[in-house]
């Protein structure tokens, strides 16, 4: 999967909010290997719970994410991540 579409799944699941997306890159160090993650690794992230484990594994909620992500490519919407140029200074 692509980088962006990742980054996109990762700040899609629910419950998981920019606390949890900290830890887990600390942990992981990009979106990939968050995605690629196992479970009993997860269980040693602080902060996440059983519902979080189970909300990034949910294949169906992958599906849907992913889903999303294409048509919003498709309707033109774009996304800015924090590692672009265009990403606002104050929401580093």
């Amino acid at each position: 999967m692509e980088n962006r579409k990742l980054w996109f799944w990762l700040n899609n699941i629910e419950g998981i909010g920019s606390t949890k997306i900290r830890r887990l890159l600390e942990f992981y160090g990009d979106a990939e290997n968050i995605y690629k993650a196992k479970e009993n690794e997860l269980v040693k992230i602080p902060g996440l719970n059983e519902k979080d484990i189970f909300n990034i594994f949910d294949e169906q909620n992958k599906k849907i994410i992913n889903s999303k992500y294409d048509k919003y490519n498709k309707d033109k919407v774009t996304f800015v991540f924090p590692w672009e140029a265009d990403y606002p200074d104050k929401l580093n």
